[in-house]
């Protein structure tokens, strides 16, 4: 606290001295600004006063009325030694009328002040306050002089001189004081006081001899009392700030902050040695109330027999000690569980990596050698040779025969965790030993061909295996079993039986092909019931897919399913009748439902449309098939006829516009007018793709009068125009 009221008193002072030293800045200033005018040199070297000096003074008293502008400045006054005038911005006059009637000393003569002010040299000094009379009474002023030319010493032709309102300093000085019983000195270089309490001269006197550091705090006594001075010194004037204040005062808050701590003290220590003696007191309540708790809750308090409390509770403890080592033995037998929960969370990327520590991997009796993780997946696929009853006891001895062999092949090297995910499919977390680091991949290919070879030749189990990537960190766990997810997946593809790594598996296609032409052709071939045809298209749809581009076993699902969807439209657009149970081997869903390789997808589809082809065939009288074959026929040798329509055909064939219509709907499937149009685009796209034909002979081919009516027939069906399909077939 006492160097908070220190540090207090001397911001204050700098605070004073900063704005001192601003004010007298701008003096110092205003007086640069004064001698740079033009014309005083001139009047500096004028010894007589003739009409051009007297003009060049009236001027220069012009120029001076605009320098008085400062509060704190209250008058100034240029001194002209060679012709014994002196300026100010409201007269011209002599030295000595200045003195008797302007502003008079009261503290010396014409003569001294001519001497000590106007005579010796100045350069930016300043005069402590005296009493000054003037016309309007009598004013304390500090007076600041500078020699003219500046610079000059010995040739010296005026002064420049400034009188300070002591006023104005007064009120900054009162500003800063601690207290109202404070007193605030300003002394100069020269060790003499510019500014400060008349009244407190005496103790100035006796301190000022002390000011000899540029800045400090000491104390001094003065008439049986103590006083504490600070000060501080001013970096431009060199003139020095000084607070002193009455020590009483000064350490005021100091001291009654002491005493508020002793009396705080008290209050503490008295407040202590009552909680002491209360706490002693009532030591005993806590022990009691914690026997009655425990005997309230513990199961132990009838086998328990003590002395006395602190024996009760040990002995409770021991007893609960007891309890929770059979509740571990138990919990430990529970282990293989927990940490199969685990592993299957780690295996679907639910457990956060800061979960993960050594203490909760140790409780599950888990541990890894490396961040190099891999995942093995093994699929049993057949199991007729392991045992002829497939209950569910044959499946749990195959998955556990299966388990062990992997753990002993993994940890024989490496590190290996078994995990049953369901009926037929089993996962190998493969840790990397770090000593083996280099070898890893190979050694877990060699675990993999083992497992399968011993498996199979052994046990007469047949399996599917995926191998994953090796990845960096527990928390690309999960990546690694998406991946051998998908290397699994490809057994849809590439048959069942083999060891699928994700590194090695094809690159699929993005895309399956089935267009909307294909599927046109199709739909017709099988509402034509032509069976060799329907099969053909089907074997160059499977040998396109999945023989030349290698879809991923994704697509070749929805490849597969879209043939399904044509099924039902080929169902949903004809009106057949068939026999009873029939319905469900047409039914596309179960056709797919149990199938595991794209190739047996591929032949139930073909055994599909062969049996839907029988019946739309059985369907159809041989009359009908033979008008229906004719009709087609006809549009095929006169789809570029202009005038070819639903009558010119009924025309040809000899029936009716509205017979015709409903037997080709009824036969066909579709409107008879959508048929010629499906016609027409069909060689249309023929025509296009030779780049020799230009639009309009194509539309005169294909029975159109203009390319824009067929242009507008051909976006109608395709969805884009003929120019674009074309562009579509060179890039392509």
């Amino acid at each position: 606290m006492e160097e908070n009221v220190n540090h207090s008193n001397m911001a204050m002072l700098d605070q004073l001295k900063e704005m001192m030293d601003n004010q007298f800045n701008e003096v110092d200033q205003l007086a640069n600004q004064i001698m740079s005018v033009p014309k005083l040199p001139v009047l500096l070297n004028a010894q007589t006063l003739g009409s051009q000096e007297l003009y060049n003074f009236l001027e220069l008293r012009t120029e001076l009325e605009r320098y008085r502008k400062s509060r704190l400045i209250s008058d100034l006054y240029l001194y002209f030694a060679g012709s014994d005038t002196i300026l100010t911005p409201n007269l011209r006059t002599d030295s000595r009328t200045f003195f008797n009637k302007i502003y008079r000393s009261k503290e010396m003569s014409y003569e001294k002040w001519k001497e000590l002010v106007l005579g010796g040299f100045h350069y930016r000094t300043y005069f402590p306050s005296t009493p000054i009379i003037t016309a309007s009474g009598t004013e304390n002023m500090i007076s600041y002089v500078t020699s003219l030319p500046l610079g000059e010493t010995k040739d010296r032709k005026g002064s420049l001189v400034f009188l300070i309102n002591e006023n104005e300093v007064a009120r900054m000085l009162a500003n800063t004081k601690l207290t109202k019983d404070s007193s605030v000195f300003i002394v100069n270089l020269q060790q003499e006081m510019i500014e400060g309490p008349g009244t407190k001269s005496g103790i100035f006197n006796e301190l000022k001899s002390k000011l000899v550091k540029n800045n400090d705090i000491f104390a001094m006594p003065y008439h049986g009392e103590e006083f504490i001075v600070s000060y501080t010194t001013s970096k431009q004037l060199g003139w020095k700030y000084v607070s002193v204040t009455p020590t009483k005062l000064f350490m005021e808050r100091v001291l009654a902050l002491k005493l508020w701590g002793v009396v705080l003290l008290l209050i503490c220590l008295t407040a202590g040695i009552v909680g002491c003696y209360l706490l002693a007191y009532r030591n005993y309540s806590p022990i009691r109330e914690l026997v009655h708790a425990v005997k309230g809750k513990s199961k132990a308090q009838t086998q328990v027999q003590t002395l006395n409390e602190f024996d009760y509770i040990k002995q409770t403890i021991q007893f609960t000690l007891d309890e929770d080592n059979q509740l571990r033995g138990f919990l430990s037998q529970q282990i293989p569980m927990i940490q199969a929960n685990f592993l299957m969370r780690l295996l679907g990327g639910y457990v956060e990596r800061s979960t993960i520590t050594e203490h909760s991997l140790d409780f599950m009796n888990i541990r890894f050698v490396s961040d190099q993780f891999a995942v093995v997946l093994l699929e049993i696929y057949d199991l007729t040779q392991f045992t002829a009853e497939e209950s569910e006891r044959q499946w749990a001895l195959a998955r556990f025969i299966i388990a062990n062999i992997m753990s002993e092949l993994a940890n024989a090297s490496h590190l290996g965790y078994t995990l049953e995910l369901n009926r037929n499919r089993i996962a190998l977390l493969f840790n990397v030993n770090e000593a083996k680091d280099c070898k890893a991949e190979e050694d877990l290919k060699q675990i993999v061909e083992a497992l399968k070879q011993v498996v199979e030749h052994r046990f007469k189990i047949l399996l599917t295996v995926s191998v994953s990537s090796m990845h960096t960190g527990v928390e690309r766990v999960s990546e690694c079993y998406r991946e051998a997810l998908d290397a699994l997946d490809y057994q849809i593809v590439l048959g069942l039986g083999k060891i699928l790594y994700f590194n090695e598996i094809p690159l699929g296609q993005q895309h399956y092909y089935y267009p909307i032409e294909v599927e046109v052709q199709l739909i017709n071939y099988v509402k034509s019931a032509d069976t060799d045809q329907v099969l053909s298209l089907l074997d160059r749809i499977y040998s396109i897919n999945f023989e030349s581009h290698h879809i991923s076993p994704e697509l070749g699902k929805r490849l597969f399913f879209n043939i399904q969807s044509t099924v039902l439209k080929i169902l949903n657009s004809m009106n057949l009748k068939f026999e009873h149970g029939i319905e469900d081997r047409l039914d596309p869903m179960n056709v797919l439902s149990n199938c595991t390789t794209a190739e047996e997808m591929h032949r139930r589809t073909s055994d599909l449309f062969r049996e839907l082809c029988h019946y739309i065939k059985s369907d159809k009288s041989d009359h009908s098939e033979q008008l229906l074959q004719e009709i087609c026929a006809y549009i095929q040798e006169h789809f570029g006829d202009g005038l070819l329509s639903l009558t010119s055909i009924a025309d040809h064939k000899g029936i009716t516009s509205q017979y015709l219509s409903n037997f080709f709907k009824k036969h066909q499937g579709q409107n008879l007018s959508d048929y010629i149009a499906q016609i027409r685009l069909q060689h249309a796209k023929r025509f296009l793709k030779d780049p020799s034909l230009p639009i309009s002979e194509i539309a005169a081919l294909v029975g159109y009068a203009s390319d824009i009516a067929f242009i507008r027939f051909f976006k109608k069906y395709e969805g884009i125009t003929p120019g674009k399909y074309r562009e579509t077939i060179r890039l392509s």
